[in-house]
């Protein structure tokens, strides 16, 4: 998360550059964590339920998996060009912009209990004496 979002050796930060990063980020996340090889996450007993030649789209299984099987980009797109332009044919920049657009629309700050506010206060303003 260091360099998300940072141009010209970090004199410069983009929300633009920031949401593509944040989607590699994400990507390489998922790939580090690896494929669960698991009973379950192998569906060893869809596969002996259904058999051979069998059809595995309605099962189960499937509804419960098939959506986290597969990393899905925030920013990029796995859309078909014609799928693509029939949708306005927006690019890379034009949707990070929408995307850093909604996340600040709907940030959420997250709950501090506020002796812990009063402690971070307390050391920001030592870090500040401390600089000058």
């Amino acid at each position: 998360m260091r360099g998300a979002g940072i141009l010209e050796s970090y004199l410069t930060m983009s929300y633009e550059q920031l949401t593509p990063d944040l989607d590699l980020i994400a990507r390489v996340r998922s790939l580090v964590n690896g494929i669960s090889m698991s009973d379950d996450s192998l569906a060893l007993n869809t596969i002996y339920t259904v058999g051979p030649g069998g059809m595995f789209l309605d099962a189960d299984h499937t509804f419960e998996y098939f959506r986290g099987a597969f990393f899905s980009p925030r920013i990029g797109t796995w859309q078909s060009l014609e799928q693509w332009q029939a949708q306005g044919a927006h690019d890379v920049l034009a949707r990070a912009r929408n995307r850093w657009e909604t996340m600040l629309k709907t940030y959420q700050e997250p709950v501090l209990e506020s002796s812990r506010r009063g402690e971070l206060e307390d050391f920001v303003k030592r870090r500040g004496y401390e600089s000058l």
